[in-house]
């Protein structure tokens, strides 16, 4: 994804997508474009962040099950949403994308953000948003609280079916522990949150007993990478695709 938002701003577009690689459904990718463009059409911010919610999000078993929410986007969503009604002082439900692979962003507002790695990585997006541009801690921006930053949340009409990753084990170490360490050491965690992350965790195994999650590895903003140093690290066949890219913006 970083490497992906790099080339982006190297031919220097203006929005850049990202769609899970493990779809089945061939109509889908073109809805998730669709629903991309109609976010920006209606955002009044140049820093904004389209994400996908499936309609459904269908598991095969003795036959077909249509689950309305991941195992994991449920949890992270959860805990999410904790964060946000202690920092508000409303109770709300509005997250709903805290997994969402399928997102885009405008270069404005992707350049800005620093990325955690592996799964921690759309949770963490949400984050670096709240945590930079919310108003509650000192903003990493001020000409981005000018505009505001936007996040529309569309929820499909096409399900998702995607492959088997393996096991509940897999899914959980793998998917959950990162995502709820990303909440659990924003400096806008509340003490609750945090404690009820970790007994989410320790209740499922994943952790021990008032063991505290590691956090994860974040990347600096791509805005503060040396691109010229960049374009002279990278392999040859993609230089031609740069100069192609450039040819066709002109």
């Amino acid at each position: 994804m970083i490497i992906a938002i790099l080339l982006a701003i190297l031919v220097k577009k203006s929005y850049i997508g990202f769609i899970d690689a493990d779809n089945y459904f061939p109509g889908s990718v073109w809805e998730y474009v669709k629903c991309y463009a109609a976010g920006f059409s209606l955002a009044k911010s140049p820093y904004s962040m389209v994400r996908i919610l499936w309609h459904y999000k269908p598991k095969v078993s003795a036959g077909m099950f249509f689950r309305k929410l991941g195992r994991v986007s449920e949890i992270t969503n959860k805990h999410m949403n904790s964060l946000i009604s202690f920092n508000t002082g409303f109770e709300t439900e509005i997250i709903r994308t805290g997994n969402a692979g399928e997102h885009a962003m405008s270069l404005r507002l992707a350049e800005l953000l620093p990325y955690a790695t592996g799964y921690a990585v759309e949770t963490q997006e949400l984050v670096s948003i709240f945590e930079g541009f919310g108003g509650v801690l000192p903003l990493a921006q001020t000409t981005v609280a000018k505009h505001g930053v936007e996040i529309f949340q569309f929820e499909t009409r096409n399900p998702h079916l995607h492959e088997d990753r393996g096991t509940t084990q897999h899914v959980e170490n793998d998917m959950l522990l990162p995502s709820l360490s990303t909440i659990y050491h924003s400096p806008l965690c509340d003490k609750t949150t945090k404690e009820n992350i970790i007994n989410e965790l320790a209740s499922r195994g994943i952790l021990k007993k008032k063991e505290k999650p590691l956090r994860p590895r974040v990347y600096k903003a791509p805005k503060e990478v040396n691109l010229k140093k960049f374009q002279e690290l990278m392999p040859e066949n993609l230089t031609p695709y740069l100069a192609l890219a450039e040819e066709k913006r002109l």
